[in-house]
């Protein structure tokens, strides 16, 4: 981390690939959210760490309602058959 604070102060600049959002946040000023091979965000690291945030939060809550959304898979089958405790169930 040092290293790249150092040649960030002599004017050069350093492309950090990362999912670690602690990481990013420390050793970034800038930040892009790439998104289906294209760049979707450009702009300061804080505003990019949000917003990708916020589109992880979107999709799972997508993803929640979809299940939920999902048929039941309910048991139907014969109660005890012939009193010998055996249950048969198919599922419907």
């Amino acid at each position: 981390m040092a290293r790249g604070q150092q040649s960030h102060a002599r004017g050069n600049t350093l492309l950090f690939v990362g999912h670690d959002l602690q990481a990013v946040r420390a050793l970034c000023h800038e930040a892009m959210l790439p998104e289906q091979g294209r760049i979707v965000l450009h702009d300061m690291t804080e505003e990019v760490v949000t917003e990708y945030l916020h589109r992880v939060q979107r999709k799972a809550r997508i993803e929640t309602a979809a299940a939920h959304q999902q048929p039941d898979k309910r048991v139907a089958g014969d109660c005890d058959r012939g009193g010998t405790g055996v249950r048969t169930a198919t599922m419907a």
